[in-house]
């Protein structure tokens, strides 16, 4: 039946899935928690901007800044 009718609607091809992220250590997000405080930041806009900027989940940011 597949042959007799035209295909309809989206198609999508998966070729490969995303890499793996890469590890972020504590270490990292504390001192870059501490260079944005350091700069002015609220705790809340510095835990944002690290999360983003590093590609880590906000609650463990969020841990280690108030930590």
């Amino acid at each position: 039946r597949a042959a007799e009718v035209e295909p309809r609607g989206e198609h999508v091809v998966v070729l490969d899935g995303a890499p793996a992220p890469a590890a972020v250590d504590d270490a990292a997000i504390v001192e870059a928690l501490g260079r944005l405080r350091g700069a002015g930041l609220s705790t809340r806009d510095a835990v944002a901007e690290v999360a983003t900027a590093l590609g880590v989940p906000k609650r463990r940011v969020y841990d280690l800044a108030t930590s």
